[in-house]
């Protein structure tokens, strides 16, 4: 009765430590805002935003200090009409010219350069690529929260059965302790044969190996949901239970037959308007721009390396309009918009694909999940009936009606029919929560 009375403590305390839970919503916001790999994903969209500021002030003007000292080793020779000069070159053949020197051996510019783009289609082009990549990394930041968000249910999910198993293995242990207890006590009075007993004690064994091997895989599911929530020490929720899962299944059941488009086709959406502004942005390579160019400062000439020389600086400052139009470049728009353009068709493909392949899979998870629940209400029906029924063959057994080969046979049913049964229940969960992200609902259950 010794070790009863342990096992009965024992289920006690495991009672208590059911009581100190952490709520799946809890779980799923310290992954959320815990787990390095899912904020490594928030920084990517973070940066594709400040990508976008980048393009856009190259919109804006641009105001730069502009310094330079040049050696001039040839000064420039031009031609200046005689009425100009009040010359008469006849050293050459130039007639009515004279040839004059501009410039001198060093030269300084030193000012302030202003450009402000009015009409640049290349650059806006860019903005518009460089939003669409943002809401492209906004997508793939919300599949991998899909997916994290899905294997924290799982484990959840998985540690609440495995929570349910250990306590199961509890009850049976006991069971069968007192199964044993009683042929024990029958086989010392000479009632018994010995390979009777032996059964009741393998049964018992079996039952203790159940409880060590569920409260190991508990404590293995226990680690891996730390690891999912970002806990940088496993350890630190070595001490954590699920909700039973009676008060998650109602919660799961609701909207889920809901039906969104899930994110990988909402991605590959994106992912082709993310090429027609690529196919927009390098056809804008080839039209004109126009921006006001300016230039306020000084220049200094000397025909001598004298940069500090006083009196020789001489203001300068000009404003206007800077037109450019490519005409001929090497820059193979042509040859890539016709590559986006394909790409384009194997984006539609795959949208195709993946349409197909959620609806295949709503339909197999449907059909099983059904199937599922209608063996889960067999076997609970006939788990209570042999429950019943080993209560009555311990209590015949106990007044010498049974017989103990019966009862020992009516044990190891029960024990496969309550393994069978858990296992059932752990595929109808873990097929009901791959609903949910096929029916790309998961976040509706958050909610």
């Amino acid at each position: 009765m010794k070790n009863i009375a342990l096992l009965v403590l024992f289920l006690g305390f495991a009672q208590a430590q059911a009581q100190q839970k952490r709520s799946l919503k809890d779980c799923i916001a310290l992954a959320v805002n815990e787990k390095p790999s899912f904020l490594a994903d928030q920084i990517r969209v973070e940066n594709s935003a400040l990508a976008v500021k980048g393009a856009q002030s190259a919109l804006g003007p641009q105001i730069s200090l502009s310094y330079a000292y040049k050696y001039n080793a040839i000064i420039p020779t031009s031609l200046v009409p005689n009425a100009l000069t009040g010359g008469n070159d006849t050293s050459s053949n130039l007639d009515g010219f004279t040839e004059l020197q501009f410039g001198t051996t060093w030269q300084q510019d030193l000012g302030i350069t202003l450009l402000q783009p009015l009409f640049d289609a290349k650059t806006r082009a860019e903005v518009k690529e460089r939003r669409a990549a943002e809401r492209l990394e906004l997508l793939k930041r919300d599949r991998e929260k899909e997916q994290l968000v899905y294997d924290v249910m799982k484990a959840y999910i998985g540690l609440s059965q495995k929570q349910a198993k250990v306590n199961a293995s509890l009850v049976d242990t006991v069971r069968t302790y007192g199964t044993m207890s009683l042929m024990k006590a029958r086989y010392q009075e000479g009632k018994l044969l010995k390979s009777e007993l032996n059964t009741a004690i393998i049964n018992h064994n079996n039952a203790k190996s159940t409880l060590a091997i569920a409260t190991e895989e508990k404590r293995l599911e226990q680690f891996n949901l730390g690891f999912l929530i970002g806990s940088a020490i496993p350890m630190e929720v070595y001490e954590l239970n699920a909700e039973p899962i009676e008060m998650i299944y109602p919660k799961m059941r609701e909207g889920s037959d809901l039906v969104k488009e899930s994110v990988t086709a909402r991605i590959i959406k994106e992912e082709d308007a993310f090429l027609v502004r690529q196919i927009i942005g390098n056809r804008a390579k080839r039209l004109p721009t126009l921006a006001i160019d300016g230039f306020y400062g000084a220049n200094q000439f000397n025909e001598n390396l004298r940069p500090f020389e006083n009196d020789t600086w001489f203001g300068n400052s000009y404003i206007g309009v800077s037109l450019k139009v490519p005409i001929i470049g090497s820059d193979g728009t042509r040859s890539k918009v016709a590559q986006l353009k394909g790409e384009r068709k194997i984006q539609e493909q795959e949208l195709r694909e993946e349409t197909n392949r959620t609806q295949l899979e709503q339909r197999e998870l449907e059909t099983k999940i059904a199937s599922l629940a209608g063996e889960i209400a067999l076997l609970k029906e006939n788990l209570e009936l042999r429950t019943e029924t080993v209560a009555i063959y311990q209590a015949r057994f106990s007044q010498g009606k049974a017989d103990a080969y019966e009862l020992n046979e009516q044990e190891l049913v029960l024990q496969k029919s309550a393994v069978t049964l858990l296992e059932k229940e752990a595929q109808f969960w873990a097929t009901l929560l791959d609903k949910y992200k096929a029916n790309g609902t998961i976040d509706t259950f958050l909610n």
